[in-house]
């Protein structure tokens, strides 16, 4: 769940310059109130005895990591028009 947003070169948008976004890639998020289905698909062993539990979770991160990375310090920050 996130939204891809590419600049003026086709260069993913990636430290929160929304002023350079010129065109939407990919965008899918959960509004508040609403509610998603995710679909997982896994294989059980041939051999596989007993109770079979799965647990899934689904968790939320509001920036990517590279964008973290990058507000805290570690990564040079983008160049200002």
């Amino acid at each position: 769940y996130r939204g891809v947003f590419l600049d003026e070169a086709g260069q993913e948008i990636s430290k929160r310059n929304g002023w350079d976004r010129r065109t939407p890639v990919y965008v899918r998020f959960i509004p508040p109130g609403s509610a998603d289905t995710v679909h997982y698909q896994f294989r059980i062993p041939d051999d596989a005895q007993g109770p079979l539990t799965l647990r899934a979770r689904l968790n939320y991160r509001k920036h990517k990591q590279s964008y973290n990375r990058w507000a805290m310090g570690a990564e040079p920050a983008p160049e200002q028009p």
